[in-house]
């Protein structure tokens, strides 16, 4: 949804892996997964060109909701299926 707003605002990303954090922003090299660690960091590079990015931890399985309701995500998407739309509109209130 970054890519296709036409804010240049500045914008937050939440995680809870450092791990995964770092593969996205260059910081680590991935050893496994490396098509998805290919194209999340291809995907922060498009949207960093036009906006700043900040990345904000937060403490996995902690009753953090927006963390909570990634993970849920997630688990859509393990599954194959995909994410409902209303999902970003929830997102962007935590910005």
């Amino acid at each position: 949804w970054l890519r296709g707003e036409q804010s240049h605002a500045p914008s937050r990303i939440y995680y809870d892996s450092n791990y995964a954090a770092k593969i996205t922003t260059g910081a680590f090299t991935a050893k496994k997964n490396i098509a998805l660690a290919g194209r999340c960091r291809s995907l922060y590079d498009r949207v960093r060109a036009t906006r700043s990015l900040e990345f904000v931890h937060v403490k996995g399985h902690s009753g953090d909701s927006g963390n909570d309701r990634a993970d849920a995500l997630v688990k859509i998407g393990m599954d194959g299926k995909r994410t409902p739309r209303r999902d970003v509109a929830f997102f962007r209130t935590l910005a």
